[in-house]
């Protein structure tokens, strides 16, 4: 499991199969581990394990937590009810931009429908889910072939 703090990002213990076939699909700095962190505040988990776990994982957290399932190996857990569109909209009204003005890239049908439906330009990620793909505006190329890079080129911001 990774743990977010306030701070940073902590492993529970090292890394395992799970861990390094996430870590394949997003090129981020693995975080190290860290066992004791009993003085500092948890923003979000992110638990490791695949989709055939999802049962034995669910029935042992409390139902006022919510899992959101975004990869193969990805599970983020948090205890409020906010999504990515609440972030972006909050963003929009912050610098007084419209929905019309806005672009939005998504690859996970959970939590990333809602985001795409924020933005006028709704941008799904070539290797995302077919569902979502029905949300966006454009479908670009795949993560792993710049497809973030090849959507704004389309749109005539790079």
């Amino acid at each position: 499991m990774e743990v977010s703090t306030p701070l940073s990002r902590y492993f529970t213990m090292e890394p395992n199969e799970y861990v390094k076939e996430y870590f394949k699909s997003f090129q981020e700095t693995v975080p190290m581990v860290k066992h004791n962190l009993v003085s500092e505040d948890v923003n979000a988990l992110l638990i490791f394990a695949p989709k055939k776990f999802d049962d034995e994982i669910y029935k042992d957290i409390d139902p006022s937590i919510k899992g959101i399932r975004f990869t193969e190996y990805g599970i983020d857990i948090r205890t409020h009810e906010i999504s990515k569109a609440d972030g972006i909209n909050k963003v929009l009204d912050y610098y007084g931009f419209k929905k019309d003005n806005a672009m939005s890239f998504g690859d996970s049908y959970h939590g990333d429908i809602d985001m795409l439906n924020a933005t006028k330009y709704s941008i799904a990620m070539g290797n995302g889910d077919e569902e979502l793909k029905q949300h966006a505006f454009f479908v670009t190329k795949h993560i792993k072939n710049h497809g973030v890079k090849h959507a704004l080129k389309i749109m005539k911001i790079l």
